[in-house]
């Protein structure tokens, strides 16, 4: 049995609906029973609920009797929040989540050995950054005799994916904020850059974002020079955005609520799909890699803790702290998300 917590959510009820057709049982854990209940109830039988708090380690570990696996989408995975962690340490259960925040990626190193201890993995950022970039970067990289001298990730999201409060006051967090890469500090959601992306999306100007990758490429690449890019599909928002940097990170709740409102009537315009793209510039040549899919962004990124789940599930993967791409292997990730009817072009 799998406990989803977060599993009402967006990405909760993607994830929990590809286990279930992989013929597993869940459990979908938040702080609301009710909303879990008519989540399971939608899901059908195979699906339970269940009331947790992933800040409460007491009520975690009620969830996991019986457990095999946690996958934690219930974010922002602030760094000190390691509650669920603890009681996947006590329970004796596998850990896997979606999490794209660079402090959290930092911090579930510390519970690397304490996992190996206990021939338990911790699979973290199974998601689009690192879990899919990571991927790519990997199969880019076969047979290259030096690291590249630069990487460019880049997310492009579709207008018509659902976008929840929380995911939009993730975003405005970033806006005007500084962001430590290997060269130097960058500023987030400014510097447009033009990335060229497979059909039907075109070439797109993107802005920079914070992500994983700033430490993860150089440590999977030995890259000095990483940048991680992120746009809509519309261009009216990347340039509302951009303006916005420009004053600084000064914007809080009241911007993202107001952003959230306003985008709601939008919502019905453009696609639903997505892309992540990763790009290794040599002196020479570029390799250039992208996962993609003209429909259902948002199960394109939550596949990756799909695919780690599943495969905890029948059988020991590599012990201790790893990304999905290191859990899986990048081509074994990679051919999962093909199967699951998505694009992958190297």
């Amino acid at each position: 049995m799998i406990v989803i917590f977060g599993g009402y959510g967006v990405f909760g009820s993607l994830v929990a609906r590809g286990l279930l057709e992989g013929g597993l049982e869940v459990t979908l854990a938040g702080r609301s029973e009710s909303l879990a209940r008519r989540a399971a109830r939608a899901l059908g039988r195979r699906a339970q609920a269940a009331a947790a708090d992933v800040t409460d380690a007491a009520s975690c570990h009620g969830v996991l009797k019986g457990a095999k696996v946690a996958v934690n989408c219930s974010g922002p995975f602030r760094a000190e929040d390691t509650q669920l962690l603890e009681a996947c340490l006590s329970s004796g259960v596998h850990y896997v989540d979606i999490a794209d925040s660079r402090a959290w990626g930092r911090r579930v190193y510390d519970f690397s050995g304490r996992f190996a201890e206990r021939s338990l993995t911790l699979a973290w950022g199974c998601s689009s950054f690192p879990g899919i970039s990571g991927a790519l970067a990997c199969v880019l990289a076969e047979g290259a005799a030096e690291p590249p001298d630069r990487v460019r990730c880049s997310l492009f999201i579709g207008n018509r994916n659902p976008k929840g409060y929380a995911a939009i006051r993730s975003a405005v967090s970033m806006i005007g904020a500084p962001i430590e890469a290997p060269q130097g500090r960058l500023t987030g959601f400014a510097g447009f850059e033009r990335v060229d992306l497979p059909l039907p999306f075109g070439p797109r100007r993107l802005l920079n974002a914070e992500a994983p990758d700033y430490d993860v490429m150089p440590r999977l690449l030995g890259a000095g020079h990483v940048t991680v890019k992120a746009g809509f599909e519309l261009a009216v928002s990347n340039l509302l955005f951009r303006c916005m940097a420009a004053c600084g990170p000064v914007w809080g709740r009241v911007a993202a609520r107001l952003l959230w409102l306003a985008g709601k009537p939008l919502g019905f315009m453009g696609r639903s799909g997505g892309a992540i793209s990763v790009e290794l510039f040599y002196p020479d040549h570029v390799r250039r890699g992208c996962a993609y899919g003209e429909q259902g962004a948002q199960k394109l990124a939550a596949w990756p803790a799909v695919l780690a789940a599943r495969a905890l599930c029948g059988g020991p993967l590599k012990r201790g702290c790893v990304t999905a791409f290191e859990a899986l292997g990048a081509r074994e990730l990679l051919k999962g998300l093909q199967q699951a009817g998505f694009e992958v072009r190297l």
